[in-house]
């Protein structure tokens, strides 16, 4: 038995207690099954499938856990963010085709929605996309610089934001992530930081981040931001690790892996935790074994 003070067991949480080691990648530059031109989104599905944008070869790659190839299919044109409903179905922003495209699990197209344009429903250069609780998919329309919420089916719902540094304003914004209870986490690239907003789009928080590129937070109230690096913070903003890895996109299934899909070495990165946070749950770290001799 180890007995802390309460002290002790306080210091503990508000320490960042996590680690991360790098436990597989795959991938290199080409064309072929398993490579990739510039890797951007990654996404894990109900069935703990990779699903990965490779935007500069216009196509979707899926793999199981551990890497192995499973398929791909293209009919995409620029594909950036990607996400994958409980029920399977795969929305994928197309960045230079103007749309956002949704298909089965095995690459079958559903259904589109989008054109270029600023009007309602309509996208220049979108990016990040997410689902929200009720099943609405929120979009990044990145060179609008705003967020537009639509119904499954793709009927325009509402839009907010607009081009500016203000609160709740956009420059280039990138990507989006939205928590079990609604909360919106967008990263506002050009304005370099996070911005978090309610359901209704209402502004929440900011916190400083030089040009974010993605943004995923994890189960257990860890963000994750990659860029130039990838940084853990808890959902005040604050500093929590960091560690080099030039990266596009990041995910953080229910697993405690953390996923990322580097843009210059065309390689997808898995992630295992060391130490489980204690400030969400109260507990202390719990030790992993890393190996046996």
């Amino acid at each position: 038995a180890v007995l802390l003070s309460s002290f002790a067991m306080a210091y503990a949480q508000r320490m960042p207690q996590d680690a991360w080691v790098l436990s597989r990648n795959w991938g290199s530059s080409g064309s072929g099954e398993g490579q990739f031109a510039s890797p951007r989104g990654v996404a894990v599905g109900p069935d703990s499938r990779i699903y990965v944008a490779d935007w500069n070869n216009n196509r979707i790659q899926v793999f199981e856990p551990d890497g192995t190839f499973v398929r791909l299919w293209g009919g995409v044109t620029g594909p950036w963010a990607i996400t994958v409903s409980p029920t399977g179905l795969v929305y994928v922003t197309e960045n230079t085709g103007y749309r956002v495209h949704v298909f089965t699990s095995e690459g079958t197209s559903v259904r589109t929605w989008g054109s270029n344009g600023s009007g309602d429903g309509q996208f220049y250069l979108p990016k990040g996309v997410a689902l929200a609780p009720d099943g609405r998919v929120w979009v990044v329309d990145s060179g609008n610089n705003r967020i537009q919420i639509f119904e499954p089916d793709g009927t325009f719902v509402q839009t907010f934001g607009s081009s500016g540094s203000l609160s709740g304003q956009f420059n280039l914004p990138r990507e989006i992530f939205i928590t079990p209870d609604g909360t919106a986490y967008v990263a506002d690239t050009g304005n370099n930081r996070i911005q978090v907003f309610a359901s209704d789009g209402t502004f929440i928080r900011s916190w400083a981040h030089s040009s974010p590129w993605d943004i995923a937070v994890a189960r257990d109230g860890l963000a994750y931001v990659a860029h130039t690096g990838v940084k853990v913070y808890d959902l005040d903003g604050n500093l929590l690790h960091e560690w080099n890895d030039s990266c596009a996109g990041v995910a953080a299934p229910t697993d405690g892996r953390l996923i990322i899909t580097g843009y210059t070495d065309y390689y997808i990165h898995i992630y295992d935790r060391l130490y489980r946070a204690a400030g969400a749950s109260g507990t202390i770290p719990l030790p992993a074994v890393l190996a046996t001799e």
